[in-house]
C-alpha cells in the first residue's frame, strides 16, 4: 500500500489517549457546557440537566458515560463477530449494558455493510496487507470512509456508521484469522478515531444521539421498503417464469397432439 496520505489535523493518539480511558465524563471540565439557553435543539431531547457544586449543567448526550463511543464500538465488534459464528473473548464489559442506542447501531451498520460490500473488501484488503497495524495507519486508510468532503475532523452521522460497520466487519475477519490480540487494537484506534472528532464536531454541527436515532429509524424504515420491494419484484419475476413454463408446456402439448393427429391421417392415406 502506498502511504501519501496527509497527516490528520485532528487530535494525536498520544493527545487523545488520556481523555479517552477515563470513565467518568462528568471529571472532565472540557466535557462539560453551560448551556444556560432552554429549548429544542432540533434534535430531539440530546442534552440532560445535571447538578453540580458549582451551579446546573447541561450535558450534551454525546457526553454521557453511557454513550461513549468505546461502548458503541466493543458491542458491535462483539455482534458483528457473532454473525459470523465467532466470539470476541476480550471484548470489554459494558459499565451501563447494552444501551437501545447499541441495539439501532448494530442494526443500522448491517444495512451499511450490505449496501457497500464492495468498498468494505477494498478497505479490508489494505488493512490485512499491514503487518503491524497502528493508528497513523489505520487513519490513512479508514480516511475515505464515509467522508463526503467535509473537513477532516468532522464525524457525521454517515461516517460514524461506515467506521463502525467496516471496523466490525474487520474485527470478525482477524478473529477467523486468529488474530485475536488485534481486534483490540482496532476496536482502540476506531473508538479514538471517532471519538476525537465527536468532541471538535459535534456540537457546531447540532448533532447528538438523539439525532442519530432518529435519522437511524429513517433508514430502516426505508431499507424495509426497498427490501420489501425488491422481494415483491423476486417474486413476480418467479411468477411470471412458473407461468411461461407452464405456457411452454401447454403449447408442446398442442403440437404434440396436432402431430400425431397429421401423422395419423398420413398413415390412413397411405393405406
Amino acid at each position: 500500500m502506498t502511504r501519501t496520505m496527509t497527516t490528520l489535523t485532528c487530535d494525536s493518539p498520544s493527545s487523545i489517549a488520556g481523555a479517552f480511558r477515563r470513565r467518568t465524563m462528568a471529571a472532565g471540565d472540557a466535557l462539560l457546557r453551560d448551556r444556560s439557553k432552554s429549548g429544542d435543539t432540533g434534535d430531539g431531547d440530546s442534552r440532560r440537566r445535571q447538578s453540580y457544586a458549582a451551579g446546573d449543567f447541561e450535558l450534551n448526550d454525546w457526553e454521557e458515560e453511557r454513550l461513549d463511543i468505546e461502548g458503541f464500538v466493543s458491542d458491535y465488534f462483539a455482534h458483528r463477530a457473532l454473525q459470523d459464528g465467532l466470539e470476541w473473548y476480550d471484548a470489554p464489559e459494558l459499565p451501563f449494558g447494552v444501551q437501545p442506542e447499541h441495539l439501532m447501531m448494530r442494526d443500522i451498520c448491517a444495512i451499511f455493510e450490505r449496501r457497500n460490500r464492495h468498498e468494505f473488501e477494498s478497505f479490508a484488503e489494505q488493512l490485512f496487507s499491514i503487518p503491524k497495524l497502528t493508528f497513523s495507519l489505520y487513519s490513512e486508510v479508514v480516511q475515505m470512509i464515509g467522508w463526503t468532503g467535509d473537513e477532516s475532523c468532522a464525524m457525521s452521522y454517515g461516517r460514524l456508521i461506515g467506521l463502525i460497520s467496516f471496523g466490525g466487519l474487520m474485527a470478525s475477519r482477524m478473529l477467523a484469522a486468529n488474530h485475536s490480540e488485534q481486534v483490540r487494537n482496532m476496536s482502540l484506534y476506531t473508538a479514538l478515531f471517532i471519538k476525537s472528532r465527536i468532541k471538535t464536531s459535534w456540537k457546531n454541527d447540532e448533532r447528538s444521539w438523539a439525532g442519530f436515532m432518529a435519522l437511524s429509524e429513517t433508514m430502516k424504515a426505508r431499507d424495509d421498503v426497498s427490501r420489501q420491494k425488491k422481494l415483491d419484484e423476486e417474486q413476480r419475476r418467479a411468477r411470471n417464469r412458473r407461468w411461461s413454463m407452464i405456457g411452454l408446456g401447454t403449447v408442446a402439448a398442442a403440437l404434440g397432439v396436432g402431430v400425431a393427429v397429421v401423422g395419423g391421417r398420413i398413415l390412413l392415406n397411405h393405406k
